[in-house]
């Protein structure tokens, strides 16, 4: 348990924000919110073309039946929301049908839970319910374990529509990576974007071989001058947000991208930040497969209020 601000069981209805997955996790993190906390809607993305492959998607339709029926038996209200994962322009604008739910609801305590929700969206979803919110709290559930592989095949790096940040010409670029386990992806953004200076904060700790997998991989390509390593525990989101201010606040003269590979937990310190530097850019890189095998069971939980 992490020493952020925890939340608190059987308090007010919320409204619970997820997308549904295919990972066990998804359906046992779920599970547990439920059991946790009183939830009375459960407002659920789902990606009708995930990779467009056939086995993602009978798992997702069982996952899905599963919830269904917790629901029903909970009289919780569950709301669908379709999306496709491969038109980013059309699920930026379906994430408005979320706040035009909320605002029918007239809730004003939300719960996301972040395990299954692609970076990107995380900050959409976090930029209306600060908005529309007296209270936002978050949940992610970390894996027992992870595959051998994660995700490959990764597409050119994006800036996040509406968190794109403000460029200056003639400004040197400065890049912000909170690394994970998938080197490439850091190369890719690198590569791209070009900039002058890099900050890669790492992960500290030996969980899920962090050591060889993060740390050593991205060691690989240090380039001096060029390069900086950060530690970092990517789960202490408020320790987190403290590095990367820290690392802001010396950057006056730099135009600044963010970028975020590590636990979904790191895609929320990343927005800390955003909110305090609404001219750094959020930027993420798309993988064109994941491994179905992605993560495998549930163990600890990392709880953390926002507002």
């Amino acid at each position: 348990m992490m020493d952020n601000e925890l939340l608190t069981s059987k308090e007010n209805k919320k409204t619970l924000i997820s997308v549904l997955g295919w990972e066990d996790r998804f359906y046992k993190g779920i599970e547990y919110d439920f059991s946790t906390y009183n939830v009375d809607h459960l407002l659920l993305l789902v990606y009708q073309d995930y990779f467009n492959r056939d086995n993602f998607k009978l798992i997702m339709k069982s996952n899905l039946d599963k919830i269904s029926e917790i629901c029903e038996s909970s009289n919780i209200t569950l709301k669908l929301i379709n999306l496709n994962y491969s038109d980013e322009i059309e699920n930026y604008n379906k994430i408005g049908i979320l706040k035009d739910e909320i605002s029918y609801l007239n809730t004003k305590d939300i719960l996301i839970d972040i395990t299954t929700i692609p970076r990107e969206v995380i900050w959409n979803i976090l930029s209306f319910s600060l908005s529309m919110s007296t209270s936002v709290e978050l949940i992610y559930h970390k894996p027992k374990d992870y595959d051998s592989w994660l995700c490959k095949n990764f597409e050119k790096p994006l800036l996040q529509m509406g968190h794109s940040g403000i460029s200056k010409f003639g400004i040197q670029t400065a890049l912000i990576v909170i690394t994970g386990f998938e080197a490439e992806r850091t190369k890719q953004l690198i590569n791209h974007f070009e900039p002058d200076v890099v900050f890669l904060c790492v992960q500290t700790g030996q969980q899920f071989e962090n050591t060889k997998r993060n740390i050593e991989s991205h060691k690989t390509f240090y380039t001096p001058n060029l390069i900086e390593f950060r530690e970092m525990d990517s789960y202490n989101i408020k320790l987190g947000a403290e590095i990367l201010n820290n690392i802001v606040s010396k950057l006056d003269n730099y135009n600044i991208i963010i970028a975020s590979q590590g636990p979904k937990t790191s895609s929320v310190i990343a927005y800390n930040v955003f909110l305090n530097y609404s001219n750094i850019g959020l930027a993420y890189v798309p993988s064109k497969d994941i491994n179905i095998n992605y993560s495998k069971g549930i163990d600890d939980n990392i709880k953390y209020k926002l507002k």
